[in-house]
């Protein structure tokens, strides 16, 4: 099989792992959009288009990601991030067994 052949969805598992462990993320990606749903894959194929843009502060740091409907976080990420981390670290209930 070249490399810009695919599998058909129903081909042996084994052919099918075989080209996963041969292949780009990309393709990898592209392989699984075609069965698990086709239309996104149809945007995959593509390698070239921008589904998101980054989103830059006046310093020219990536705040945020544009995902074309609107923004992925709308506000500083490092802010999320930092909200995130705090949340990890609260004390973690637990529970004591009956004794």
């Amino acid at each position: 099989m070249g490399s810009t052949e695919r599998p058909a969805t129903g081909a042996p598992q084994q052919q099918r792992c075989l080209l996963m462990a041969e292949s780009t993320l990309h393709d990898k990606n592209l392989l699984f959009f075609t069965s698990a749903c086709p239309p996104v894959a149809e945007i995959v194929r593509d390698p070239e288009t921008e589904l998101t843009l980054p989103v830059f502060d006046d310093a020219g740091n990536v705040i945020d990601i544009d995902v074309g409907q609107g923004r992925l976080y709308g506000r500083p990420a490092s802010e999320c991030a930092a909200e995130q981390v705090t949340a990890y670290r609260c004390p973690r209930l637990t529970v004591q067994p009956k004794a």
